[in-house]
């Protein structure tokens, strides 16, 4: 599962804006369910993002938070074994480098689960 770039522009956006930030708390706090009012925001911010996009951010940030838990596999072993990738990550995923976003509290706040 992976992000694309229209949702981390989005992200980084909340991240930089604690105004912004602070106006989709208040429209989740006046509006259920989230996510339609998640995409509704994003768009009047001038964002296209859809519910599928919602739900790739709260995927990873399950994924995120279950990885203490999880045991690779010979394959997975293999894979880290090596140490370096020389594949490099595709221009639409989060990659290491800009990951970091998705460790924002505001993150959470929105699109926990």
């Amino acid at each position: 599962m992976s992000i694309n770039r229209e949702t981390l522009n989005f992200l980084e956006a909340l991240d930089q804006d604690a105004g912004m930030q602070a106006d989709l708390e208040a429209a989740l706090a006046h509006h259920r369910p989230p996510i339609p009012t998640i995409v509704t925001f994003a768009a009047e911010a001038g964002f296209k993002i859809d519910a599928a996009d919602i739900e790739a951010v709260r995927q990873l940030l399950d994924t995120a938070a279950n990885a203490d838990d999880v045991e690779l596999d010979e394959a997975g072993l293999d894979a880290i074994a090596g140490g370096f990738n020389p594949q490099p990550e595709p221009p639409a995923r989060i990659s290491s480098g800009n990951s970091a976003i998705l460790n924002r509290s505001f993150i959470h706040r929105f699109f926990g689960r």
